[in-house]
C-alpha cells in the first residue's frame, strides 16, 4: 500500500502498521492539478471504489499549476488522506495506481500504473501554455502523454470515439493505450434528470419561472471576460417573477483571482438576485434545473446541450477551439445572444423554438453515455489494481441539491397593473434601472428594511420588513418608518403566522392573508397604487392563481 516504506517493499503488500484496521491490499493515488480536475476525481471516480475495504485511497495536489490553490483546503475539509506532493514524488512513496483527470508531464514522477482521464466534455480546446495555446487539444498532446518518446499512462480514458481519432493524429504512439469509456459526468447528468423539480425547488424557482444560467470558462475569451456586465443586464431587464438568473464560473476563475475579487466583481449582480453557484459542486444540478443556458466555448455548454437544454452563446473563444472539432460544430449550430437585440425575446425564442436533436447529434460523439462510463471506468481501475471486483460497479448517484450563494434583492421597482387583479411586474433596482419603463403603468420604488444603502429609503414609496415578527413589533416598526421617511406612503411587514401587516399613511392599517405566500413588494405597491385598497386582490404565485384578502382594523396579538 502507499507509504514511505523501503523501496524493496512490494506496493501491494502492507508493511507492518500498528494503526492498520481495514484489510487493505491495494492503494490508489488521486492526483489533482486544478480544482476542476480534482473535483471530477472526488465526485465521479472515487465513489466507485469506496465500498471495497481492500483499497486505500490517497490524494495529492500537483503544485506546478497556477490553479491549485483552493483544492487542498477542500480535501482537508473532507478529511481525505492527503499526501504532500514532495512525498509523492520522492521515490520512497509507493502505490499501485495513480489516477489523474489532467494529463501532464509531471505524472511520470509519480509511482504506480497511470490512469489518465479528461476533466471536461472530452478534449475540445487547445492546450493552454505560458506562451499562449499549443495547437493540440489539451489532454491529447505529446507534451502531456510522452516522456522521452515513451507513453507514460497505462490507460488513457476517452469520453468518445472522435477523441480516439484525434489522438491517433496528435500522438499516435498513445493510441494503443486509449480506451473509449464514455463520460461519467454526462452519465450522471442523464441519471439526475428526474431530480430536476427538486433542484428547481431548492433554487427557489416558482411554477412558471424560467431559470437562465450563464456559464463561463476561464481566460480572456470567456464569457465573464468579454461580457462581465451580462448578468446585471439580464437581471435589470427580465421581470423577476418570471425569470431567475444563475452564474456558473469555472473554478480557475475563483483560483486565479481569489474569492474577494470574484464576489466583488459580482456584488451589484448579487444584490439584484444573481444565483452564484459554488465552484466545487452545484453546477451540474443547476444546469439540469435551467430553462436556457448562455455559455461560451467551455465544457458546460456541451454538457447542457447533451441533456437537451436550449443553448445560446454569449461569447466564444474561436482561437481556442480546433476547427472541425465538436466544439466548433456546436459553435456553428448555436446562435449568439445579441446585445443590440431584445434580450428577453432572444431567450424566449431559444426556449420555445428549441430542437435538441441537432445538438445531441454533435455531443453524442463527444460523451457517449451509452458506454456505461462508470461501470467501464470501474472495470479498468480494478484491472490496473490487479484485483477481482467485489461485484457489479456501483450505480452512479444523482447530484445533490446545488450549493449556491443567493440573497433576495432589497430594493425593487414594481409596476402594478390596473384594476383589482394584482399582476405586478418587479425588477430589482440596479444602475441600469432608469431605462426601464412600461407604457401606461406607474413605477413604484419599494425598499426592504435589510437594504444596506440608506439613500434608497429616502426615495421609496413603499417600505417592507421581510423577517417575520409579531403584530405589535410590526405596528411599531411601520409607524416609526413612516415618521422617519416622510416620502414613503405604505409600510408592509411579514408576520409570524405568514400574514402581512399593512399600514397606509392615508388609509389606516390592514391585515393581509393569502392562499399563497404574500409578496410584500407587490402587495405594498398595489396598496400604494390603489389609494384605498380593495378588500380582495387576485394575484399569482408564479403561474398559479392566488387571492389576497385585506381586513381593516386588525386585532392585537
Amino acid at each position: 500500500m502507499c507509504q514511505d516504506a523501503p523501496a524493496s517493499q512490494p506496493a501491494s503488500q502492507p508493511a507492518s502498521q500498528p494503526g492498520l484496521t481495514l484489510g487493505t491490499q491495494r492503494s490508489i493515488l488521486f492526483v489533482g492539478r486544478t480544482t476542476q480536475s480534482s473535483a471530477r476525481l472526488f465526485y465521479d471516480v472515487m465513489p466507485l471504489l469506496l465500498d471495497d475495504d481492500r483499497i486505500q485511497i490517497f490524494y495529492t495536489v500537483d503544485p506546478t499549476t497556477m490553479f491549485s490553490d483552493r483544492f487542498p483546503e477542500f480535501l482537508q475539509s473532507h478529511h481525505v488522506k492527503l499526501v504532500p506532493w514532495e512525498s509523492a514524488v520522492s521515490g520512497k512513496f509507493h502505490c499501485d495506481v495513480t489516477v489523474t483527470a489532467s494529463a501532464h508531464e509531471t505524472l511520470q514522477q509519480l509511482p504506480g500504473k497511470k490512469f489518465v482521464m479528461g476533466h471536461g466534455a472530452g478534449h475540445h480546446k487547445y492546450r493552454a501554455t505560458v506562451d499562449g495555446f499549443e495547437e493540440v487539444e489539451a489532454g491529447l498532446s505529446p507534451n502531456q502523454l510522452l516522456s522521452e518518446g515513451r507513453v507514460h499512462p497505462s490507460v488513457i480514458a476517452l469520453a468518445g470515439r472522435e477523441q480516439l481519432d484525434r489522438l491517433r493524429l496528435r500522438t499516435p504512439q498513445a493510441a494503443d493505450h486509449a480506451v473509449v469509456t464514455g463520460d461519467v459526468c454526462a452519465e450522471r447528468l442523464h441519471l439526475s434528470l428526474p431530480h430536476r423539480h427538486r433542484y428547481r425547488h431548492h433554487l427557489g424557482l416558482r411554477p412558471g419561472q424560467r431559470l437562465i444560467t450563464l456559464t463561463s470558462t476561464w481566460g480572456p475569451h470567456s464569457l465573464i471576460a468579454r461580457r462581465s456586465n451580462l448578468a446585471i443586464r439580464l437581471l435589470s431587464r427580465l421581470p423577476a417573477d418570471e425569470y431567475r438568473v444563475a452564474l456558473i464560473l469555472h473554478p480557475n476563475c475563483w483560483d486565479w483571482h481569489g474569492e474577494p475579487n470574484v464576489t466583488g466583481l459580482l456584488r451589484t449582480a448579487r444584490a439584484a438576485g444573481l444565483i452564484l453557484v459554488e465552484p466545487h459542486e452545484g453546477w451540474r444540478a443547476t444546469v439540469i434545473a435551467s430553462d436556457c443556458v448562455v455559455g461560451d466555448h467551455g465544457s458546460v455548454g456541451l454538457f447542457a446541450a447533451d441533456i437537451g437544454r436550449p443553448l445560446l452563446y454569449g461569447a466564444f473563444g474561436d482561437v481556442e477551439v480546433p476547427p472541425g472539432s465538436p466544439g466548433a460544430e456546436l459553435r456553428a449550430l448555436v446562435s449568439d445572444l445579441d446585445d443590440e437585440a431584445d434580450l428577453r425575446v432572444q431567450l424566449d425564442q431559444a426556449v420555445e423554438r428549441h430542437d435538441p436533436s441537432a445538438a445531441r447529434a454533435i455531443t453524442s460523439t463527444v460523451l457517449e453515455p451509452d458506454h456505461a462510463p462508470a461501470a467501464t471506468t470501474f472495470r479498468l481501475l480494478y484491472r490496473l489494481l490487479e484485483l477481482e471486483p467485489p461485484g457489479e460497479a456501483p450505480t452512479p448517484e444523482p447530484f445533490p441539491l446545488p450549493e449556491v450563494r443567493y440573497r433576495e434583492p432589497t430594493a425593487w421597482f414594481v409596476f402594478p397593473d390596473q384594476g383589482d387583479r394584482l399582476r405586478s411586474t418587479r425588477h430589482p433596482v440596479t444602475p441600469l434601472s432608469d431605462r426601464l419603463s412600461y407604457p401606461d403603468r406607474a413605477r413604484v420604488r419599494v425598499v426592504d428594511a435589510a437594504e444596506p444603502d440608506r439613500q434608497h429609503f429616502y426615495s421609496a414609496s413603499v417600505l417592507t420588513w421581510s423577517e417575520p415578527s409579531c403584530l405589535a413589533d410590526a405596528q411599531e416598526w411601520a409607524r416609526t418608518q413612516l415618521t422617519v421617511f416622510p416620502g414613503a406612503e405604505v409600510a408592509v411587514a411579514r408576520l409570524l403566522d405568514s400574514r402581512a401587516f399593512v399600514k397606509a399613511r392615508r388609509h389606516g392599517e390592514y391585515l393581509a392573508s393569502s392562499t399563497s405566500v404574500v409578496q410584500l413588494a407587490e402587495l405594498g405597491a398595489a396598496v400604494y397604487h390603489h389609494g384605498e385598497p380593495p378588500r380582495t386582490l387576485a394575484t399569482f404565485d408564479g403561474s398559479r392563481p392566488a387571492t389576497i384578502n385585506l381586513a381593516a382594523e386588525p386585532h392585537p396579538d
